[in-house]
């Protein structure tokens, strides 16, 4: 859904474990964590505090590590 960003918790380069929050996006007067999937590394940011990002946009990229 389209909407604000009003928080980011991580930067590239991080290791983040599964339910981490990246960001916070801010839309219908409500805050929505996007959380990690799974334990990877989040390999870029494709928004910044500030930006109105619409319906479907890339937020992240993120790369899932294996458990070994």
């Amino acid at each position: 859904m389209p909407g604000n960003i009003i928080g980011i918790h991580a930067k590239a380069g991080d290791i983040l474990e599964r339910g981490q929050p990246v960001l916070t996006l801010e839309a219908m007067k409500m805050e929505h964590a996007l959380k990690a999937r799974s334990r990877g590394k989040l390999i870029a940011l494709r928004c910044a505090v500030g930006d109105f990002v619409q319906e479907g946009a890339v937020l992240a990229e993120f790369e899932a590590i294996e458990s070994q």
